[in-house]
């Protein structure tokens, strides 16, 4: 999948991820990205999306909301940045933790 320019994210500046002979480079590049808006840690699966009561309340839902704002957009640089090949293996995953969680089990030999 080919980069966008996005000169505010930095986004241009990750190598496009091919397999395990840039993952750690990769990741390298796209871990500040990820962090500078709050995703980081949704990708490693630490921040999981906000519940909502039975009957939320606003603050509730903006929180939720803005979750997965964080998470789609993470899930959109991930895909702008690898291959066409893992490209195809990722498309269908739901969730950016999940994309993440399967680009390491493909790539991070020391997993």
């Amino acid at each position: 999948m080919n980069v966008s320019s996005d000169s505010g994210s930095g986004i241009s500046k990750v190598p496009t991820l091919t397999g395990v002979g840039n993952y750690f480079q990769w990741m390298r590049a796209i871990s500040p990205i990820l962090l500078s808006f709050r995703a980081l840690l949704i990708v490693e699966g630490k921040d999981a999306c906000p519940k909502l009561s039975p009957v939320p309340t606003s603050t509730e839902i903006k929180a939720s909301e803005a979750w997965k704002d964080r998470d789609a957009k993470a899930m959109g640089f991930i895909d702008q940045t690898v291959s066409p090949a893992l490209y195809a293996m990722i498309k269908n995953l739901t969730s950016s933790a999940a994309k993440w969680e399967h680009l390491s089990k493909l790539n991070n030999l020391k997993t």
